[in-house]
């Protein structure tokens, strides 16, 4: 066995997949109320609210590229942190625009 392939045991791959599972069952109780509420209650088109669900999916891409680009680049002598804390504190920032 290779280095790179021991850290992928049985548990280690049990592990991400239920994490992948809450994250699907979240994404289905999420649009479930979407559709409730935005659709048949505040009469929201569907194809808005479909968009919105679809949106996660759409910035995969650019999820990986930011991946990549903090496995590389050291900033402020760590590599993942600082992007960590930009995130962070980019959804700070976009609660002050729900409003609008």
């Amino acid at each position: 066995m290779s280095e790179t392939n021991k850290g992928l045991s049985v548990g280690r791959n049990i592990k991400i997949g239920f994490f992948h599972l809450g994250s699907g069952m979240a994404d289905v109780l999420t649009t479930g109320v979407w559709n409730r509420i935005m659709i048949t209650d505040l009469g929201i088109s569907a194809t808005i609210v479909s968009l919105l669900a679809a949106l996660r999916y759409f910035l995969v891409p650019i999820g990986i590229w930011a991946g990549r680009i903090s496995d590389r680049t050291r900033v402020l002598g760590t590599r993942r942190l600082f992007w960590i804390w930009l995130g962070r504190g980019l959804m700070v920032l976009s609660t002050f625009g729900l409003g609008f």
